[in-house]
């Protein structure tokens, strides 16, 4: 897909440590996390990836 850009927030707050968001998470980084969060198994997380219904 390549890299993506984001606007920075419109407002700044004090105490901020940074001045620039991280970067965007790849595609499927954070699939798995959180249906195990909500007691999905491994095995449901990767009929998930399988059926295309998640990256």
């Amino acid at each position: 897909m390549g890299p993506l850009r984001a606007l920075l927030p419109p407002v700044t707050l004090p105490g901020g440590t940074e001045d620039r968001m991280g970067d965007v998470p790849a595609l499927g980084r954070h699939t798995g996390a959180l249906p195990r969060a909500v007691g999905m198994t491994d095995d449901g997380v990767a009929a998930l990836r399988r059926d295309g219904v998640a990256a």
